[in-house]
């Protein structure tokens, strides 16, 4: 089996890059590092800690694109439908967005 690569999750607004582990949630690995982030059930329900996510790149493909899977569980909410531009912006749930599906992420932080 292949081991999960590390989330490489880019900060727009702040230009810093956080790699999330695979044991970790974006929003752990995000408060590790003293991003302030709002949060409270952490369990994906509130939707406390929803965030703008600008764009990501699938691992299946590894190439920059506006489409994406749901990171790790069920981070994404709703199907994924229409063309590739429509998918992004769109809000994610850092409490259950983890490395998985996407290799990269950036979120209007």
């Amino acid at each position: 089996m292949t081991p999960i690569p590390p989330l490489a999750v880019q900060l727009h607004r702040s230009g810093r890059t956080i790699l999330v582990p695979p044991a970790l949630t974006v929003l752990e690995a995000l408060e590790n590092e003293g991003v302030p982030t709002n949060s409270m059930c952490r369990a994906g329900i509130c939707g406390t800690c929803e965030t703008v996510a600008r764009a990501a790149t699938e691992l299946r493909s590894a190439s920059p694109t506006h489409s994406a899977t749901e990171p790790g569980s069920a981070s994404v909410p709703g199907p994924l439908t229409g063309p590739p531009t429509d998918r992004y912006p769109r809000p994610v749930r850092l409490c259950i967005t983890a490395p998985g599906t996407l290799t990269h992420l950036v979120l209007d932080l």
